[in-house]
């Protein structure tokens, strides 16, 4: 199974994820950080992955 990563270096606080997400694993806080709100729910369908304008966001195997 694979869950959404998000690499916060890159992650230039846009809400693309949080916007194209059907699952809504993603939120921003209120510095404006993205982060993953529920892993459990991802049904991996990598719109997050794909939308991402710099790919701050990968999937990657659960541990």
């Amino acid at each position: 199974m694979k869950v959404p990563y998000v690499e916060e270096n890159l992650c230039i606080k846009c809400g693309i994820c949080v916007r194209v997400c059907p699952k809504k694993i993603f939120t921003l806080t209120p510095l404006g950080v993205t982060t993953k709100k529920q892993k459990v729910g991802c049904i991996n369908c990598t719109l997050c992955e794909e939308n991402c304008p710099t790919n701050a966001i990968k999937l990657v195997d659960l541990e």
